[in-house]
């Protein structure tokens, strides 16, 4: 039978450090686009030689307080790596003030420990007090940093609310740890073993989230414009429509071919294709605002989705774009125009009908003689409608 000592908990509480640390290097190797993943291994991995350091025969008292640095050390870099997973504008000095502030006195320690200098119990008493008042702060600092971000998402009030726990339990555990008998105080180490497992948990449920969100994202991408691919284009109008219906709004579509592009990929070759859809997808974005939504409707065929545009807006918009890609073909010395067919949500609208009126008014553009844009109404029986 395993006999449940002091030793046994920190020994547990170094091997799951060093899984952590390995886990999330290799996190970090896989996803780069994921911030603080590199800083939280390295947190993990100062933590672990901290409670390694702890449990090291240790007479003079100097293993005692590299451990309290490196301890210090990680609990800053916990904060660093939440900054930056959130890429947050904060800055972590005010975190390292109070990381160096508790340093300092352990600096001090260690050196007369080395000298075989024997410290006054105030003097300890005082190192303590420090380091329960920097832990405190530091994981304050981190449940604040998920709170500030939580918004709408739970899960970060969840882990804030963790932070927060963690916070006030390393104030009990500083407290009661050299007052209270042995049996008892097994009992606060086994909370903070399981404090120590559940932050490496969190943070890997949290970047787990992070890594779908980002593969559900990539999956209505065109990989070739950096735009909207067909089931981006198809969600993001049905969300267009059920705002407009909620809203009472309206937007409108502009669908857009590029002219003769056939002709471009056998005369000068199919990068010269890829690179004319790449120009011609950047110029929609660089003319429209960050509402609306560029798309790959498919081969050589983009689309506009404008909400709270109105038919005559989006007209215009289109104009502009024409000639703002007839200019840029000009300087890239390729024959390129576009034809733009541009239509109106209605009341009556489905995805299907809206998006067959703006193929109609594509289809008049091109019969017209390409590089023009026309608009497509609703057909009402005795009615006539213009764009507005």
């Amino acid at each position: 039978m395993i006999k449940l000592d002091s030793t046994t908990f920190i020994v547990s509480q170094i091997i799951l450090g060093i899984i952590y640390a390995v886990t999330f290097l290799q996190v970090h190797r896989l996803y780069p686009y994921l911030g603080g993943t590199r800083v939280l291994s390295l947190a993990f991995l100062s933590a672990s030689a901290a409670r390694l350091l702890y449990i090291l025969p240790d007479p003079l008292g100097i293993y005692l307080y590299l451990g309290n640095i490196l301890a210090l050390a990680a609990a800053a870099l916990f904060y660093v790596a939440i900054l930056r997973y959130f890429d947050s504008c904060r800055s972590s000095r005010a975190a390292w003030i109070v990381t160096g502030i508790a340093i300092l006195p352990n600096l001090l320690s260690l050196a007369l420990a080395a000298l075989n200098i024997h410290v006054s119990d105030a003097y300890l008493l005082v190192l303590n007090i420090l380091l329960i008042a920097a832990f405190f702060l530091l994981r304050s600092f981190a449940a604040a940093e998920f709170f500030r971000h939580s918004g709408q998402r739970k899960l970060l009030r969840v882990f804030g609310f963790f932070m927060a726990t963690y916070a006030v339990y390393t104030v009990v555990f500083g407290i009661l740890n050299p007052l209270i008998e042995l049996s008892s105080r097994m009992s606060l180490l086994f909370g903070n073993v399981l404090f120590s497992a559940l932050l490496g948990f969190f943070f890997l449920f949290l970047l787990g989230t992070e890594i779908i969100h980002h593969a559900e994202r990539q999956s209505l991408l065109d990989p070739l414009t950096g735009k909207l691919n067909r089931r981006g284009i198809d969600q993001r109008l049905v969300e267009e429509i059920a705002r407009a219906v909620r809203q009472g709004d309206i937007f409108s579509v502009a669908l857009i071919d590029l002219d003769r592009f056939k002709s471009i990929n056998d005369t000068f070759g199919h990068a010269a294709g890829d690179k004319a859809l790449r120009l011609t997808a950047d110029l929609l974005a660089h003319h429209t605002r960050v509402s609306d939504h560029i798309g790959r409707f498919g081969g050589d065929e983009l689309i506009m989705i404008l909400p709270s545009t109105r038919g005559h807006a989006a007209m215009l918009l289109a104009e502009r774009i024409c000639q703002a890609v007839l200019n840029a073909a000009t300087d890239e010395s390729l024959p390129l125009s576009l034809s733009i067919g541009v239509a109106q949500y209605e009341v009556t609208d489905t995805p299907e009908l809206l998006l067959a009126r703006a193929d109609k008014a594509l289809f008049r553009a091109k019969q017209d003689g390409r590089s023009c844009v026309r608009f497509e109404a609703l057909s009402l029986p005795g009615v006539s409608l213009h764009p507005r």
